[in-house]
């Protein structure tokens, strides 16, 4: 396993590469965690308070990702692998937006994804935005952005957006974008929601949504 703390004060820097390929890699900053030197593990468990990708977007090869940022920040991850990626959590608080991206040809499939809402939430805050270059999309628990978040989901190259879990975006916008299909019978909860895709929207399972 790889381990990398701050405490008391300071940021985590990724510049070099990180490699435990068969285990673990955790970083747990007491401020935020920064950089683009690839990180590969079986595991990666990312902790900060003050956002992680929030100036320089991290750079994983992993199967199984938490992010989780504690007080506020942005989060923006790209994973790329072959093979199928478990994302179990993605969370900040205070207007924090959440950006991942995966690619390399792997699905993935997100357990928990929230931001939370600053003290005067406004546009542009608590956004959630989950993409797939060349294979699907799954929203495996729930996706909650709140105040004024929006959600926006995409494929592109391949792949299908797939809804078991809910997706809430209460007082905003949820958007789909998918290179094939969408279906799934997650309840979706929004202001607007825009679905788009090629191959047929609940032609499989048939969508609900609850939507003025």
């Amino acid at each position: 396993d790889i381990v990398y703390n701050t405490t008391a004060s300071g940021n985590i820097v990724l510049t070099g590469t990180t490699t435990a390929t068969a285990d673990d890699v955790q970083m747990n900053s007491v401020d935020a965690i920064n950089g683009a030197g690839l990180v590969t593990a079986a595991i990666v468990d990312l902790n900060a308070q003050n956002g992680i990708g929030n100036t320089t977007a991290l750079e994983l090869a992993a199967a199984l990702i938490t992010a989780d940022s504690s007080v506020d920040g942005n989060i923006d991850i790209d994973n790329t692998l072959a093979v199928a990626t478990r994302v179990d959590t993605l969370s900040t608080l205070l207007g924090g937006n959440i950006l991942f991206e995966q690619s390399g040809g792997g699905a993935v499939t997100f357990g928990t994804v929230s931001t939370g809402a600053s003290g005067l939430p406004v546009e542009g805050e608590a956004d959630i935005t989950l993409s797939s270059d060349g294979a699907n999309v799954v929203i495996g628990t729930a996706v909650t952005a709140a105040a004024l978040g929006d959600i926006v989901y995409n494929t592109t190259t391949a792949g299908n957006v797939f809804l078991t879990g809910t997706t809430t975006a209460a007082a905003d916008d949820v958007q789909m974008n998918s290179v094939d299909a969408i279906n799934g019978a997650g309840l979706v909860t929004a202001a607007i929601v825009d679905l788009n895709a090629e191959n047929g929207i609940g032609g499989g399972t048939a969508l609900e949504l609850a939507s003025a």
